[in-house]
């Protein structure tokens, strides 16, 4: 049964007091009147407390939605005016309608409702997976999944970062900020960092820069005459990729990265019209760059080293034949050869600096106290391949080097000594070794430890499915070979998994000072026999195994330079000899039916004029009547590059 409320009485007492008026029962009516007053009085009075009550709630909550709008209104101008852009993805991973102005700014149209996975994500189907599968997994396992999203893109020409928050509404938010300005920046002090890097390098070995610097312009002086062999030309061209990188010349290195990925896509119009100046305007950009720090006149104070070397040479060869004390003849010996050790010593900091590229700790010990001639620059220019393989395939990273129980730095040794008529070199590595079953897949068979040489050292042969500025191309190793195959010498690998790998370069020791002068001196004259041809370049080169071709002829030096000279050439130096040092403009039958006579005569006129030469620096020779030698033998021999020919004049040794 329901208990009457105050209001139920009222109306009672009310109706009672209607029934007593009707019956004019006026007695009733005073009685009854007062009480209901009365107590018409307190439910007034109740009802308007309820009534103010009502009202202070609906001000306050009238308030609180004041304040509420407020607080949303200086939410969003907090969001809008910040740097980063904020998102909301629902479950379904659509976006929801209310995001910040920065996101509208980032993507220029309205994202709402567009799925996340479709605007932010190129592997679409891929992302939509991962994003669901952090939606329905516990918070470890989110966080893991989380890490495998991007955490940048590229939209609409900003480089945008990306921050994904797992909400437990089963939401996602992402903070989104334009870092394109900051990108920028931390490019431009990476390539200031770069270019100071360069300075250094090249100031602290500023003898081996000029060094290269010039066996460079040799080299691209003499292009015609190297693209006749490809495998020569990439071979020269990836060891000047990797001493360029060493010393951070970009523009050298990416330029060098690109012919050689014309030359594997066998781009044979690109790589037959190179010229001398695209081969030479990307270092002389880098030089420039050193030179607006240093001064135009930097490189023209070291300049003088190069002029005085020949002269030494000279000057050493007469002291040998006047009998000048002992430690003249080293001093000298030491000024005109180089130090091995301060050639190797650059190497230093590119090991450094490939270990900084790759996370590695590495420390390069270097023992070396040899000063060898000019002829083995070229092989120790191209060891920079051995020592950026070390870095790359040999040394582990810290973490793999601590599960293998070993120091987290790895140690890099290079050794070179003389062993009498031998020079040893070893570079060896604590790191991983060489793995063989790596070695075999390449080769397609079996290949042992005892066998990887014969593997790495093939031109083309690289474990690497692609190639990129360091390794993959298969080059570097091959040539390090062609300059020990040059010099005559041999290589052995010594591999031991899990406790690295040693090359052993063996080499025979070679000196040539009387050998070089004698050539210096026939070449100059073949220069002053061909004026009129434009001269390139030339190089040195001793081979084991020389054989005289068809076009060629010889002569023996009697006295103090005894020993057999000999000169040869292409077709084309036959005709160029019979045109401009004989005959003048014959006909070529003619040249073809006496071109023995035409080389006879010219390494006679050669050689004669050499004598007169030599007796300034007090060596007394004499000539044979010139010959035709068919034999194979060991030789030294110089390369005279011209425009459109070419000539060699060497030694039998």
């Amino acid at each position: 049964m329901r208990k009457c409320s105050v209001n139920d009485k009222n109306l009672i007492l009310l109706e009672e007091i209607e029934k007593e008026l009707l019956n004019n029962n006026n007695q009733n009516v005073h009685e009854k009147l007062p009480d209901f007053l009365k107590k018409t009085k307190k439910t007034l009075q109740r009802y308007n407390k309820i009534l103010n009550l009502s009202d202070s709630q609906q001000f306050e909550l009238l308030k609180l939605k004041e304040k509420l709008e407020k607080t949303n209104f200086q939410l969003k101008l907090l969001l809008d005016n910040a740097n980063e852009g904020f998102l909301y993805v629902n479950g379904d991973l659509k976006i929801e309608p209310v995001y910040s102005k920065v996101v509208k700014n980032i993507f220029e149209y309205d994202i709402s409702g567009k799925y996340i996975y479709d605007i932010l994500f190129d592997k679409k189907n891929f992302y939509k997976e991962v994003l669901s599968e952090i939606l329905s997994s516990d918070d470890l396992k989110a966080e893991v999944l989380l890490s495998l999203l991007p955490k940048e893109k590229e939209i609409n020409g900003k480089i945008i970062s990306i921050e994904y928050k797992k909400l437990e509404n089963g939401s996602f938010m992402i903070v989104l900020r334009d870092i394109t300005e900051k990108k920028y920046l931390q490019q431009q002090a990476k390539e200031e960092k770069e270019k100071l890097k360069m300075i250094v390098e090249v100031v602290s070995s500023i003898e081996q820069f000029l060094e290269i610097k010039f066996e460079y312009d040799e080299f691209v002086k003499s292009l015609d005459y190297y693209l006749k062999d490809m495998s020569a030309f990439k071979a020269k061209l990836h060891t000047f990729k990797g001493l360029f990188a060493q010393k951070h010349m970009k523009h050298a290195v990416n330029k060098i990265h690109f012919i050689e990925t014309q030359i594997d896509a066998d781009n044979t119009e690109y790589i037959s019209a190179l010229t001398y100046r695209e081969l030479t305007e990307p270092v002389e950009k880098d030089i420039e760059e050193i030179k607006r720090i240093l001064g135009d006149d930097f490189f023209e104070k070291f300049n003088y080293k190069f002029i005085e070397k020949k002269r030494l040479k000279k000057l050493y060869s007469k002291a040998q034949l006047l009998g000048t004390d002992v430690n003249i003849l080293t001093e000298l010996k030491e000024l005109m050869y180089f130090n091995v050790y301060e050639f190797v010593k650059p190497f230093n900091s590119l090991i450094n600096d490939l270990a900084e590229k790759y996370n590695k700790k590495i420390k390069f010990i270097y023992e070396c106290d040899l000063f060898l001639p000019d002829i083995y620059k070229s092989f120790f220019m191209s060891l920079v391949h051995v020592f950026r393989n070390s870095v790359y395939h040999g040394i582990e990273d810290e973490y793999e080097r601590m599960e293998k129980g070993k120091k987290t730095e790895g140690t890099v040794k290079f050794k070179a000594v003389r062993n009498g008529k031998e020079i040893i070199v070893s570079i060896k590595d604590d790191g991983r070794g060489i793995d063989t079953d790596k070695i075999s897949k390449k080769a397609g068979r079996k290949v042992t430890d005892e066998q990887i040489a014969e593997y790495i050292f093939q031109e083309g042969f690289s474990t690497n499915e692609e190639a990129d500025l360091v390794s993959g191309r298969g080059v570097g190793l091959y040539s390090v070979y062609e300059e020990v195959k040059k010099l005559n010498g041999s290589v052995f690998v010594k591999n031991k998994i899990n406790d690295g790998a040693e090359f052993i370069i063996k080499l025979p020791f070679i000196e040539h000072e009387r050998e070089e002068l004698i050539l210096d001196v026939l070449s100059e004259e073949l220069k002053n026999l061909f004026r009129e041809c434009r001269y390139i370049t030339e190089k040195y080169e001793y081979n084991a195994n020389y054989k005289c071709n068809k076009f060629s002829s010889s002569i023996y030096f009697k006295g103090d330079a005894e020993n057999m000279i000999f000169i040869q050439c292409d077709s084309k130096g036959v005709y160029e000899i019979a045109k401009t040092v004989l005959y003048g403009n014959v006909d070529s039958s003619v040249i073809e039916e006496h071109k023995e006579d035409v080389l006879k005569e010219v390494v006679n006129i050669l050689a004669g004029k050499a004598i007169k030469t030599l007796q300034d620096y007090n060596i007394n020779a004499d000539i044979s009547t010139p010959f035709f030698y068919e034999k194979t033998f060991k030789a030294y021999k110089k390369d005279i590059v011209f425009s459109n020919f070419s000539i060699s004049i060497g030694i039998k040794v």
